[in-house]
């Protein structure tokens, strides 16, 4: 089984490996004491809890954005965390993660990766608690987004 822990970000955005080992206190990706309930299933929540694995664990996929395989797991870490907040209503707390090219990859592997898994459920889900958790993905995509200045700026960069 893949570890659930990683380092925090280093919001450097680099496009390159990190050099030697860290330092950092390890954080979780799928903390198991976490927001969860809010009328969902655990069906569902495990489709999410898997989703985001799959992603931590496919870091290679969007290395062309991070500096590093913690640095990826730590932005997924916190987009999960974010997620499990606005799915059971509260508000999600988004100020650790980074507003860059690499969150808004991840939370889209993220969000493909829970469509699958939630697809594949059997039985199916209530409807509602499938919008719910989707509709907390959308809204976490929502508050990423940077102006179109911004994006054209970070472009040109």
């Amino acid at each position: 089984m893949k570890s659930e822990t990683a380092l925090p970000h280093s919001s450097s955005g680099e496009r390159r490996r990190a050099s030697g080992p860290t330092q950092a206190v390890p954080v979780r990706v799928w903390d198991p004491e976490g927001p969860s309930g809010g009328g969902l299933a655990p069906a569902v929540w495990d489709a999410l809890r898997d989703s985001v694995l799959a992603v931590q664990s496919r870091w290679e996929s969007v290395v062309e954005h991070a500096a590093s395989p913690e640095e990826v797991a730590a932005h997924v870490a916190y987009l999960c965390a974010a997620i499990r907040q606005a799915a059971i209503g509260q508000d999600p707390d988004l100020g650790l993660v980074p507003r860059n090219a690499l969150s808004r990859r991840l939370l889209a592997l993220i969000r493909a990766a829970l469509l699958e898994r939630l697809e594949a459920l059997s039985p199916v889900p209530e409807t509602a608690q499938v919008l719910r958790l989707l509709a907390a993905v959308e809204c976490i995509t929502q508050r990423l987004e940077v102006d179109w200045s911004q994006r054209f700026t970070d472009r040109l960069g």
